[in-house]
């Protein structure tokens, strides 16, 4: 039992002793050869550029977002004024306060309801419309351009790898213990090959990354622009929908205050119903209040 446990360690010893050597040998491979300094930089500036649009991306996404809601709000908002204009209404017609104020708040409700339709249409919708068709959609077609790098970088690191192999292969051959007059020059041929096809792919890579960062800084400039657009585009039309205006006020909601010299007088006609016992039914009585400094 304790000499199978020795020998299943020292298995395991030597296959990490082997995983280490293979890893070793091609980390020392991609030292000894010669790095390709170019295609390096324009990978890592394709990074930071596909940071910088994802982070983008998540931000426009998040104001998209408050906008939709900010006009969900303004709509549940309208449904409310329709449901308590509906309501006046019903008051109106119950004689439940005076027709007077009905009319007024009746106004006011008007103008409130123009006022938020006027928001939704110069505000919300123009500023959702511009940020997804000019910023949001641009930026989304710029980072799956960018992405696209990703399966190309795989594809040159999976050709790195082969040629390192059969370099490494070339390296360490043997002539005494492989007799074959052929062996080298087969080993040769494969690794000019893969090498060869490792400068291909590493060109077409380059070209595509650079032809990439060309374009999305040139949609970067349209992009900033846009911003300022609407940012201003923006702001004009909030100053346009809250500038003071001239609130109509047709009625009175209440009855006026007349003032003199020598006292404040509050006059109305208030209709009193008052209960007569013996005959049971409701006497008209006028009033006339009278209050003096």
């Amino acid at each position: 039992m304790f000499d199978r446990l020795v020998l299943q360690m020292l298995k395991n010893a030597k296959r990490g002793l082997l995983r280490g050597s293979q890893s070793i040998k091609r980390k020392i491979g991609k030292s000894e050869r010669i790095a390709d300094a170019e295609y390096d930089a324009v990978k890592g500036e394709s990074e930071r550029l596909e940071n910088c649009l994802a982070t983008m991306n998540m931000h426009l996404a998040l104001l998209d977002e408050c906008f939709t809601n900010l006009s969900k709000t303004m709509s549940n908002v309208r449904q409310d004024i329709d449901a308590y204009q509906s309501l006046l209404n019903e008051v109106k017609a119950r004689d439940i306060i005076p027709h007077q104020t009905v009319r007024y708040d009746n106004n006011m409700l008007r103008q409130l309801h123009a006022l938020q339709a006027q928001l939704d249409a110069m505000v919300i919708a123009p500023t959702t419309t511009l940020l997804r068709n000019t910023l949001i959609e641009p930026i989304k077609s710029d980072l799956e351009n960018v992405r696209q790098i990703h399966p190309m970088h795989s594809q040159y690191q999976k050709s790195e790898l082969e040629f390192d192999y059969y370099r490494e292969k070339v390296a360490q051959f043997d002539p005494e213990k492989n007799k074959k007059p052929d062996a080298l020059p087969m080993l040769q041929r494969k690794m000019d090959q893969k090498q060869q096809k490792l400068k291909q792919i590493s060109d077409s890579n380059k070209g595509f990354m650079v032809q990439t960062l060309i374009s999305s800084h040139r949609s970067f400039d349209a992009l900033t622009n846009a911003m300022v657009e609407m940012v201003c585009q923006l702001a004009t039309n909030i100053c346009a929908v809250t500038q003071p205006k001239p609130i109509r006020n047709d009625y009175e909601p209440y009855p006026r205050l007349e003032q003199s010299t020598s006292s404040v007088s509050y006059s109305s006609d208030v209709n009193v119903g008052v209960l007569d016992e013996p005959k049971e039914d409701l006497t008209v009585v006028k009033l006339k209040v009278n209050y003096s400094q």
